[in-house]
């Protein structure tokens, strides 16, 4: 990152510091977030505004819009131009009243890329910024209007929906602009091979095969969904063993194949179309908000009740440290099994097994090693550390 934008922070950015986003926003001026289980990218809060505040240093965009604030060269900066061209969620609107709309604008930055992309403009509504997020899987029966995310384990989203950079296995319809001139129809989920794939929602499995006779061809389920999500249809491409066959009806959650890279596919992913009852594509990713997260294997028993006792602490320490709930979850059922009183043969404490030179460090008195809130914030800080320091959620 240019040094600039990495030391002294503080005069151009309230935040005043990058942490990894697991978070994102999509649409216009959306405030509904989508949980992503895997941080790529890192933002700082540049500014945050109240109720009709204004801000002469923001970029104008007319008299009802208005975009991030001037920061250093603004647009013409040759490290940030490219992150002006693109307004996540936004621009700040203002109301039928006159008043502009309260939020914060963050700037983002890719450390694999090294660039910065895009603006975010979160709006604050005063409700909770987590309405709408993948709940913890639970261990009841799923009913049949639920929607479950499609990858039941690691994942990293690899692409987008919609208009991409030129991809040649990709069509060009006129609607993209010249930068991004190819349409991709959904979303790729990179995974290891042999990732247990599910249904994202209930239904009736119509296509299990190829979709071409072409060599190269991508492996393809189709489900035609049913209850709730009547009228839509969802595909599943590039996997290499399916459990399922023509006909068969299958619940939310259920496993209907494993991670491939089968067909158009530079490595193992999981290529997921969503079809609305017109037969367009919508983006899954929108259309997933509110689901189900698998952690591991599928739906039944993923989680023990044990550790769903402690969801309101660890949905806390997610939103508090930046770190998705859901892998908080994982590994207290893999370490502890939800048993707070846990200690391992080398010293592990609590319901995260966290070491006591971890807990020292961040000044837990020993007498709380083994409090169920205060073990959950540790073992999350310690997460989100390893994150920051360059670390992944694999």
């Amino acid at each position: 990152m240019p040094s600039p934008l990495n030391t002294n922070m503080g005069w151009w950015s309230q935040e005043g510091a990058w942490h990894w986003v697991t978070f994102s926003y999509s649409g216009s001026n959306a405030t509904t977030a989508i949980w992503l289980p895997r941080a790529s990218f890192v933002a700082t809060m540049v500014l945050s505004l109240g109720p009709n505040d204004p801000c002469s240093d923001c970029l104008s965009m007319g008299s009802s819009q208005q975009g991030p604030p001037v920061i250093f060269g603004g647009t013409t900066d040759k490290y940030l131009a490219t992150a002006y061209k693109n307004l996540d969620n936004g621009p700040r609107q203002r109301g039928a009243d006159g008043a502009w709309a309260a939020g914060a604008w963050y700037l983002n930055f890719s450390p694999s890329t090294k660039t910065f992309f895009s603006w975010t403009w979160i709006p604050d509504t005063g409700a909770s910024m987590t309405a709408g997020m993948p709940s913890l899987l639970t261990t009841s029966a799923v009913d049949a209007g639920t929607r479950v995310f499609p990858v039941a384990g690691n994942y990293a989203l690899t692409q987008g929906y919609g208009c991409v950079p030129y991809n040649p296995g990709y069509p060009q319809p006129a609607s993209c602009p010249p930068a991004d001139p190819s349409f991709h129809d959904g979303v790729d989920l990179g995974a290891a091979a042999g990732t247990p794939i599910v249904a994202a929602a209930s239904g009736t499995v119509t296509f299990v095969g190829f979709d071409s006779p072409n060599p190269g061809a991508n492996s393809m389920i189709l489900i035609q969904h049913d209850g709730a999500n009547t009228g839509y249809t969802t595909e599943y491409l590039h996997w290499e063993q399916s459990f399922v066959k023509v006909g068969e009806h299958v619940v939310a959650g259920q496993q209907i194949a494993a991670v491939g890279s089968v067909g158009y596919s530079t490595g193992p992913h999981l290529h997921f179309t969503v079809k609305d009852p017109t037969g367009g594509t919508v983006n899954p990713l929108t259309w997933l908000q509110g689901a189900t997260v698998p952690i591991s294997g599928g739906v039944g028993g993923s989680v023990s009740g044990s550790v769903l006792q402690w969801a309101s602490l660890i949905q806390a320490a997610a939103r508090q440290y930046h770190v998705p709930a859901g892998f908080i979850a994982a590994i207290m059922t893999v370490e502890s099994d939800g048993n707070p009183g846990s200690i391992s043969p080398v010293g592990a404490q609590g319901l995260m097994q966290v070491m006591p030179a971890e807990l020292s460090a961040f000044g837990v008195p020993q007498a709380q090693w083994l409090d169920p809130a205060t073990n959950i914030l540790a073992g999350a800080r310690y997460i989100a550390g390893t994150l920051n320091g360059g670390g992944t959620l694999q």
